[in-house]
């Protein structure tokens, strides 16, 4: 999830043109020794240029699109695609769309926010009704950790998560801080939403509308799954650790995903425009015996 929240802001393609400018000529200006350097590790990273050491790459003569692989696996994971099209042109982007999807998983996950939500209101609750229904989070998470799972069995998918995570990154990384690329495209700024933005409008290429809510729930969002898959809720009696604030009772260091899941719904309801605090309609929900057993 944490790439897909970072690909929709369009970093991938803005920065797929920075490097087509800079190759091809100077209309961007003469790239410093550091950016040329990063000009190297991005091709080789991020698309594909020739490397020695290549098991992490999830491309090849059969699946020449890095794009097109993170796509598959975006939809075969979350059953969604990416909120823009091809580069040029915006046009519908081609790439193999599974017909085994967690097409449920929107609906599960936002069913499992406005849930959140309302333990997290119900906390300092001493007077009148407590709607805090720690079976029904228990439940989702059971849902939702089986459905992940099941598209990870016998390790599927896990080069083309290593790929897109080490893609994502290195381009998160660009933009975190006033990099020697950003410096020399002029794009110095405060945070790394506006630093893309200003590298889109250099290279003619606009951001995502919502880029600064993606990027500022990205890794609380993958946070929250991992919590999820790794069975850390493994009954409802554990479903307090989404809500609570402080410590993780005996782990060292560990905190409990009351405040992420707070900040997670805040920009999850301002990126997609959903009301996560107000429930449209109850999602069913089935509690599964337990997840799938994977195997390496």
């Amino acid at each position: 999830m944490y790439s897909y929240i970072l690909e929709n802001t369009r970093i991938v393609q803005i920065m797929q043109r920075v490097v087509r400018e800079f190759r091809r000529g100077e209309a961007l200006g003469v790239p410093s020794i550091d950016t040329q350097r990063w000009l190297d590790t991005t091709e080789t990273l991020v698309f594909g240029a020739a490397y020695p050491m290549t098991p992490w790459l999830s491309t090849s003569a059969i699946r020449p699109s890095p794009e097109a692989v993170r796509r598959n696996a975006y939809w075969r994971l979350f059953g969604l695609d990416l909120a823009f099209g091809t580069e040029e042109g915006n046009k519908p982007f081609p790439y193999d769309k599974a017909p085994a999807a967690n097409t449920s998983f929107v609906r599960l996950f936002e069913e499992l926010l406005y849930e959140i939500w309302q333990a997290i209101m119900n906390i300092r609750n001493l007077v009148g009704v407590n709607s805090t229904d720690r079976d029904r989070i228990f439940a989702i998470t059971q849902e939702l950790q089986f459905i992940l799972r099941s598209r990870r069995q016998s390790a599927q998918l896990a080069r083309e998560e290593l790929a897109a995570a080490t893609a994502l990154s290195w381009l998160y990384f660009t933009v975190d801080s006033d990099s020697p690329i950003v410096a020399d495209l002029r794009a110095q700024a405060a945070s790394p939403a506006d630093r893309l933005k200003l590298i889109g409008e250099r290279v003619g290429l606009p951001a995502h509308s919502k880029t600064s809510s993606l990027v500022s729930m990205a890794n609380d969002l993958s946070l929250l799954l991992r919590t999820i898959e790794s069975n850390l809720i493994p009954t409802a009696s554990f479903a307090y650790v989404l809500y609570m604030d402080g410590p993780f009772p005996g782990v060292p260091g560990a905190f409990m995903l009351g405040p992420t899941c707070q900040r997670i719904i805040t920009e999850w309801s301002a990126a997609t425009g959903r009301d996560l605090k107000i429930r449209k309609a109850p999602t069913d929900v089935r509690l599964r015996p337990g997840p799938p057993v994977l195997t390496q």
